[in-house]
């Protein structure tokens, strides 16, 4: 995996298949599991348990 937040479609990919923790994702970037998480929200990425699906909202 690459470093770095600039690997985008990458990380975010596997947080979305939730092949890997956050955890696990995290310390492959060399980053806090905080920061992916501010990262995740600033690009819309929608934050939940691992493989569930959101819930629409009206």
């Amino acid at each position: 995996m690459q470093s770095g937040l600039s690997a985008q479609p990458l990380w975010i990919a596997l947080y979305k298949e939730a092949k890997y923790s956050v955890e696990q994702i995290a310390r492959e970037l060399h980053i806090a599991k905080t920061t992916l998480y501010k990262h995740l929200r600033q690009r819309g990425v929608e934050i939940g348990v691992a493989g569930e699906k959101p819930i629409a909202t009206m």
